[in-house]
């Protein structure tokens, strides 16, 4: 290889690892949020459950047939992921954390640890004014 063509190439490798690191940082912010707008659905998906156990009641039967019916309607629209067991433990999710809903409950963006864009630009200048 050319001496002029492996400068040029050695010149690459901050570039290289600033873009690696955004795509890396993305990726996991991305991971993350997924994570725990799963966790909010499920907890969602256990209050509806009981809601419609209970019927109004304090205390429900156990919603077998429901949870089979609603398992069979959920597996063949969204694919795996809805078996009754797995709604089961959504139930007991729900259960075991509904006094503490106001940490677990559906949150806007803002709120789920995602930066502002006004904190983003922020972020954005501070990086670029350290590079120059």
């Amino acid at each position: 290889m050319p001496a002029k063509k492996k400068t040029a190439v050695a010149k690459l490798g901050p570039l290289i690892a600033e873009v690696r690191n955004l795509i890396q940082s993305a990726r996991h912010a991305a991971a993350s949020t997924v994570n725990t707008l799963q966790v909010l659905t499920n907890f969602e998906i256990g209050r509806r459950i009981v809601e419609h156990e209970q019927k109004g009641k304090k205390r429900a039967g156990y919603g077998q047939a429901l949870l089979k019916t609603l398992s069979a309607r959920l597996t063949a629209e969204f694919g795996k992921g809805f078996s009754e067991r797995n709604l089961e433990y959504m139930r007991k999710f729900f259960l075991a954390w509904h006094e503490r809903s106001l940490e677990i409950s559906q949150k806007p963006s803002a709120k789920l640890g995602l930066p502002s864009k006004e904190e983003l630009k922020r972020k954005l200048l501070e990086w670029s004014a350290e590079q120059a």
